[in-house]
């Protein structure tokens, strides 16, 4: 513990060490130690610390007695809410805190403040709850431990046009059942498969929402005109009109180096951005639940949460319009069909047997595209129901999200 008084602040500095999951028990967790104040002026706290082995550092902060929510510590700079390397010995990291930043703490320097900090080290493994991806130089990558943790709050409108930001999905290892029946929709057809059970082996991140026409213009794609578009801000419309081919490079395994995506992975680093899978986007759609449709059958609940022919006066809306649904995903449902890059092919299973890490690259020459889209009825908004979708079509209703391993980049 290390103790300083600087205009008139006395901070106090903790060690936190976290063990992200059972998983990781065995082996050793990245620890924080040599925590200690560098500098207190002009409304700043310096804290600087060692770090044992590369992680994701978080800082919470308490002032007057009073552990701070996470909503009033976003002023936050240097070392944290990041992938942090391993410090050699006599080598120190530092992070800031711009207190007199946070709206709440206009008046905080009339009178001596007692405060302390805590800082978290997330295994590169199992990082925080939360990821930003800067689109724009210099394509930095941060971590949140919480929505109300995001800098302006996971609505703020700089993630939905120049910086993506993913929630992470715990699906490790979580039997859910996948698909759906004829007679539980209504619907008729061949993009309906029986229910069986399916297991992911990772978490995973995914945007929070579609890809915006911003969004699109900054990833190196074409803002689209097609399509009946409301009069909202242009630049959080869902982006439609890209092809899968473009934005991936083609039904592979990977998207190319010269595609869309695989341009921003390689800007920012991450190897395994993409469009989900279909047992992914499945998972995140239920939201940690048995759920077939928001409300089920009750259209009222359904609309709620999904623009679809019923509520949508004929428009592609603007994302983030809707109820988010149980893991605080907009638009799953609705608006635009999302494209997944598993081909368009019936799902392959042994009954009673569960399906590890589903994924059809082989079969059908169309790819799979998820979720419904605004001129489409009720039915098609199922978390199972599955529909072809040409790799080379830009449809008006063709829309993506896209996802990324659980890891720090």
């Amino acid at each position: 513990m290390n103790l300083a008084t600087m205009e008139g602040m006395q901070m106090k500095c903790f060690l936190f060490a976290f063990a992200a999951s059972a998983a990781l028990a065995a082996s050793a967790a990245p620890e924080v130690g040599n925590i200690e104040i560098a500098g207190a002026t002009l409304g700043k706290v310096r804290v600087k610390y060692s770090l044992s082995e590369d992680a994701v550092v978080t800082a919470r902060f308490k002032v007057n007695g009073e552990w701070l929510s996470d909503e009033k510590v976003t002023a936050l700079s240097g070392d944290v809410c990041r992938k942090v390397a391993a410090t050699a010995p006599g080598v120190k990291r530092a992070l800031s805190w711009q207190f007199r930043s946070e709206p709440w703490a206009a008046d905080l320097a009339r009178e001596p403040v007692d405060a302390e900090v805590e800082l978290t080290a997330w295994s590169t493994n199992c990082p925080p709850q939360y990821m930003a991806i800067n689109l724009e130089s210099p394509y930095d990558v941060k971590y949140y431990v919480s929505s109300n943790a995001v800098p302006g709050g996971a609505t703020g409108l700089v993630y939905k046009t120049t910086h993506m930001l993913m929630r992470k999905i715990p699906a490790a290892y979580v039997e859910f059942r996948m698909g759906t029946g004829k007679k539980e929709q209504g619907l008729d057809g061949d993009y309906n498969d029986l229910p069986h059970a399916a297991m992911l082996t990772k978490d995973f991140y995914i945007g929070i929402y579609e890809i915006t026409q911003k969004q699109m213009q900054l990833m190196g794609g074409t803002r689209s005109a097609g399509g009946p578009k409301t009069d909202e801000d242009a630049d959080i419309l869902p982006s439609n009109g890209m092809t899968f081919n473009t934005m991936r490079g083609g039904a592979v395994e990977k998207p190319t180096s010269s595609s869309v995506i695989g341009t921003m992975a390689g800007r920012c680093g991450i190897a395994s951005l993409d469009v989900p899978f279909e047992a992914q986007w499945e998972f995140a759609c239920r939201g940690g639940t048995l759920r077939r449709a928001p409300g089920s059958s009750q259209t009222t609940q359904m609309h709620d949460e999904m623009w679809v022919s019923g509520n949508n006066d004929g428009k592609i809306h603007a994302v983030g319009t809707k109820k988010p649904n149980p893991y605080g995903l907009y638009d799953m449902l609705g608006n635009l069909f999302e494209l997944c890059k598993d081909k368009f092919a019936p799902y392959v299973f042994t009954p009673g047997v569960t399906s590890v890490d589903p994924f059809v690259l082989t079969d059908g020459s169309n790819v799979t595209r998820r979720g419904g889209g605004y001129a489409n009825s009720n039915a098609y908004g199922g978390c199972g129901v599955r529909v072809s979708g040409s790799p080379t079509a830009g449809g008006w209703d063709y829309g993506y999200r896209l996802c990324c391993d659980a890891a720090a980049y």
